[in-house]
């Protein structure tokens, strides 16, 4: 609760950012770009005019969360990444592809940012 002699504090703004699906989903629609993986759990592909190629998710700041990488593109057929620029997927790889429609791979991260697959859903290439 904010204390009104010193305004809104510091708990009240992270409740309200992790409450907010704005703030830890993203839709990529274009050629992709750099995610805030500070906040950002769950990227949503949906491009299906071209690749689109996610960076800048590290893995030290997906610790103890629960990552969810999606391809809902219509058609579905381009080879989408998202990579990693520290940390794992699944102990060795840092790049996932996904190129068919509603492939989703969800991922499990540990303290030192390395990743443990809980599902694979579709084919979704780890690289």
């Amino acid at each position: 609760m904010a204390n009104p002699m010193y305004g809104q504090n510091k708990a009240d703004n992270e409740i309200a950012l992790s409450a907010d699906a704005s703030s830890y989903m993203v839709k990529f629609t274009d050629a992709g770009g750099a995610v805030d993986s500070t906040v950002v759990r769950f990227i949503e592909v949906a491009r299906t005019d071209g690749v689109c190629a996610i960076t800048g998710c590290r893995g030290l700041d997906w610790k103890g969360q629960v990552v969810i990488i999606k391809n809902t593109s219509a058609s579905g057929t381009q080879a989408h990444t998202v990579t990693l620029s520290q940390g794992t997927w699944d102990g060795s790889n840092t790049v996932v592809t996904l190129n068919a429609a509603n492939e989703c791979i969800i991922c499990v991260f540990d303290s030192a940012g390395n990743g443990t697959i809980v599902e694979n859903v579709g084919s979704v290439a780890l690289s």
